[in-house]
């Protein structure tokens, strides 16, 4: 069909009836890239163009990209063009343009070669600014007459009607679902005391709502001034095991020294002030990094990188920071529960569990035990005469050599091991899982430290010694109290020899004799053995 020459009654008809149903293919689906393919079909039909196509500005870069296309050879169509607007000024201007292909192709670097030669350039035009262009192509005649140019217009404006609606109803369904998320995620959060469940729910809310592939939450320690990884998805294990961060160092440290978010477009930019940050380790360049703040406080920074399909926006950092905001006062809330909760189970002075909650946790690994856990150890430890270096030093200086003996019990033990003060100057150690000759060896080992360590002032130090005693369930006993009876009578029984000794069983003895007996032989000096 030609629009130089008349057209017949049924021509006519069928040239109207492929234009309503592009514009109406275009008006129902709600796919921006759909409803434009419509549009460059319409453009390339009243234009009689071999091709025409769609391009639309990013939002926030202004980049311009090929959004659909029609006419184009299946090798080109999927080449979606991204034009850079400083490669090709004009195109932000207001004015149509028609490309020859003589002057360097306008600088229309990475616009597929239909559109480089031979093509009009029509704007589409938002509120005075160019969102887009309406791109005919294949025009051999030179740029179309007034009826053509009125035909683009008149296109244009509708394509520029799609961008806006589309847009706005992508925005609006991004945002309910964002704000849905975010009260649903609001609700288990403000249901939730445990600081690792908590700490998990955000890092994995705030990575699917933004389209992140890596997410961190970084929490203060005051005392010491620094940022450390305390969750995260996507970041390499030693990262998160070594990362640190001074208040003021980095993108993190400077967040949470000026309590204000952080948004870089391009991370290589990242320059003017910001210290230890490793470009090369983003597979993305922007990012948003976010303060934690819990009444009026920063308390940790939410790091989020690495988007998957493009580059953070605006509409990204205020998502990102509404959650923060909800994120920080679950945290801080876990937090509080925790220090509660380590208040009512620890001893203040030693930093040891308490007898009552080491008589709960005693009872749960019996009951493990007695189900195949394995060998279950209590280790009764009493200083030796420490009335005396109380009447002797005073009460200050007692509390020292507690504090000082309490630190090596926990020193000497795995976390899953327990350590309590079962008196005044007693403790009660319970190992779960270990060999007898193991259990015998961490009470010597531990009669040895306490015997070689000083306690007290450095110009005055305090020498002492403590007495073990060790029972073993199933060996010793069956169930806690009866083991807790026998370690204290085995306690006694060191007390009664001489003191500074560990004293079991002879049948833990045995065992663990046995055990010793049936390990490989120690490889000689300057060999490893294959084993």
């Amino acid at each position: 069909m030609s629009l130089n020459r008349p057209l017949g009654k049924t021509e006519r008809t069928e040239h109207v009836m492929d234009l309503l149903r592009l514009l109406g293919e275009a008006q129902e689906v709600s796919s921006l890239s759909r409803a434009l393919r419509a549009v460059a079909e319409v453009a390339s039909l009243l234009t009689e163009s071999t091709a025409a196509g769609v391009f639309v500005a990013d939002e926030e870069t202004g980049v311009i990209r090929l959004v659909a296309s029609h006419g184009l050879g299946p090798e080109v169509a999927g080449d979606v063009g991204v034009l850079a607007v400083r490669t090709a000024p004009w195109l932000v201007d207001p004015d149509p343009r028609f490309v020859t292909g003589d002057d360097g192709a306008a600088q229309l670097t990475g616009a597929p070669a239909p559109f480089c030669s031979g093509s009009f350039w029509f704007p589409l035009v938002q509120g005075g600014k160019t969102v887009g262009h309406l791109v005919v192509a294949g025009l051999s005649n030179g740029p179309p007459d007034s009826t053509g140019l009125e035909f683009l217009r008149l296109t244009g404006i509708h394509a520029t009607t799609l961008i806006r609606s589309v847009r706005a109803q992508t925005a609006l369904n991004l945002r309910v679902e964002a704000l849905t998320t975010l009260a649903e995620v609001g609700q288990t959060l403000a249901s939730t005391l445990d600081l690792d469940r908590v700490l998990r729910l955000i890092v994995d809310s705030v990575a699917r709502l933004s389209g992140a592939t890596a997410c961190s939450i970084m929490l203060l320690d005051e005392k010491r001034e620094e940022l450390r990884i305390r969750m995260a998805i996507g970041v390499p294990e030693e990262v998160v095991r070594t990362a640190v961060r001074k208040i003021g160092e980095g993108i993190s440290g400077r967040v949470a020294q000026s309590g204000e978010p952080i948004f870089l477009r391009n991370i290589a930019d990242a320059t003017g002030g910001v210290t230890g940050c490793n470009p090369d380790r983003y597979r993305s360049p922007s990012l948003v990094s976010v303060p934690l703040k819990s009444r009026g406080q920063v308390i940790g920074v939410l790091n989020v990188n690495d988007k998957k399909d493009s580059d953070f926006t605006a509409e990204d950092v205020n998502l990102i920071t509404l959650f923060a905001n909800q994120a920080a006062i679950a945290i801080d809330n876990a937090r509080l529960h925790d220090q509660l909760w380590q208040a009512s189970v620890t001893d203040g002075l030693t930093q040891t569990f308490v007898h009552a909650h080491f008589q709960r946790r005693l009872k749960e690994l019996v009951a493990a035990a007695a189900a195949g856990d394995g060998p279950l150890a209590v280790i009764m430890v009493d200083i030796d005469f420490f009335k005396k270096v109380n009447d002797h030093f005073g009460h200050p200086v007692g509390d020292m050599v507690l504090q000082g003996v309490a630190a090596l019990l926990r020193r000497a033990v795995r976390s899953s091991d327990i350590v309590a003060r079962y008196g005044g100057e007693e403790f009660v150690l319970v190992l779960s899982n270990v060999p007898y000759r193991v259990v015998l060896s961490v009470a010597e080992r531990l009669r040895k430290a306490v015997e070689a360590a000083s306690f007290g002032a450095r110009e005055n130090p305090v020498k002492i010694t403590a007495s073990f005693g060790v029972a073993v369930l199933p060996t010793d006993a069956s169930e806690g109290d009866a083991l807790i009876r026998l370690a204290d009578e085995n306690l006694y029984a060191s007390k009664r020899g001489g003191r500074n000794r560990v004293t079991s069983s002879d049948e833990v003895q045995r065992l663990a004799q046995a055990e010793l007996a049936a390990m490989p032989p120690a490889a000689p000096t300057g060999q490893v053995r294959a084993d």
